[in-house]
């Protein structure tokens, strides 16, 4: 699942060209997705029936699936759907029967997973428990949704109203659009103004003046970018991308509307901003804040950042981050 996670699927998204994707998974899927995302941008991840560890419910469940598949007409039925139904089937079984397979465990990777998680699970899932679940939801840095259905191992095809107004929901939540723009445009302005106003409040000496200043120049391309955030067609957030030197960037003015908060949009804003320092050429992205901000530091520690020592002078800020990467 590694192998799909991290050479497959990287090499399909980039030859479709698709960024930051919303991924859905169902079972060694939902691992692969999961796994992804622990080394990835990704806007969210709808986890079915997955796989972070192996349980003996689970082993039992694929003994029976070969004994079914060698007795019954199963191999009829999947030859329907595959060329090859013996290396579609065995390609499965026979890595989940290996004698090593039981050490599998990939809850390492989930503490590195903060995008939003969907977790869709069968009350009655003969290959796993809410066990698995409950290892996501205990690791994971981003928020968790979950939904128990009475069904077994597939709630698409068992549940399948269900499972489909609840993924709607949950794309709905995360009806997020981050779009580059000008920064000197009246809705740009607005989001700065609150901005101002919010720094202003926590930091009366602050001023928009106080170095390190931010220009519209400096988050212009090709070396720097201003993003917006819309969530339901209005704009809630803002974060800019400005050049330090040919290796580093830094992250300005990132800010979320109060009202959005809580959904996962600076992250997304954050996620974006590394996307694309990536693209530019960028081996290193930094950013600092205040000492009121505990927000901001949970956001960034938990998306990869680093404390380092001040590297620009900001009068008002208590902590310093970079990230690498490369």
């Amino acid at each position: 699942m590694h192998e799909e996670a991290l050479e497959v699927l990287p090499a399909l998204l980039a030859r479709l060209d698709i960024r930051a994707p919303v991924l859905v998974g169902h079972s060694d899927g939902a691992s692969i997705a999961l796994i992804y995302a622990a080394h990835h941008p990704v806007q969210a991840v709808v986890a079915i029936a997955p796989h972070v560890f192996v349980e003996d419910i689970c082993i039992r469940e694929i003994e029976r699936a070969k004994i079914a598949y060698e007795e019954t007409d199963l191999r009829d039925r999947m030859a329907r759907h595959h060329r090859d139904p013996d290396a579609a089937f065995f390609g499965w079984n026979d890595v989940w029967l290996d004698p090593a397979f039981p050490d599998w465990d990939i809850t390492d990777e989930v503490t590195h997973i903060t995008c939003p998680l969907l977790l869709i699970q069968g009350e009655r899932d003969q290959y796993g428990t809410m066990a698995q679940l409950d290892a996501i939801e205990q690791r994971a840095r981003g928020p968790v949704r979950r939904l128990h259905l009475d069904c077994q191992h597939s709630p698409p095809t068992e549940r399948p109203g269900e499972t489909v107004a609840a993924i709607a929901e949950f794309m709905h939540s995360l009806e997020i659009r981050i779009l580059e723009e000008p920064f000197d445009t009246p809705t740009s302005a607005a989001l700065v103004a609150d901005y101002v106003a919010e720094i202003r409040a926590m930091y009366p000496e602050w001023t928009p003046n106080v170095p390190p200043r931010m220009t519209a120049r400096d988050v212009e391309p090709p070396d720097g970018r201003w993003l917006v955030a819309y969530r339901h067609g209005q704009p809630v957030g803002c974060a800019g991308l400005k050049r330090i030197d040919d290796e580093t960037a830094e992250v300005k003015r990132i800010y979320v509307a109060r009202e959005a908060r809580g959904a996962g949009m600076a992250r997304a804003l954050l996620s974006r901003l590394e996307v694309i320092a990536r693209d530019v050429g960028y081996r290193a992205i930094r950013l600092d804040t205040g000492a009121k901000q505990q927000a901001s530091v949970a956001l960034f520690s938990s998306s990869g950042y680093a404390s380092i020592s001040d590297y620009n002078g900001n009068p008002v800020a208590a902590y310093w981050f970079e990230k690498r990467l490369a």
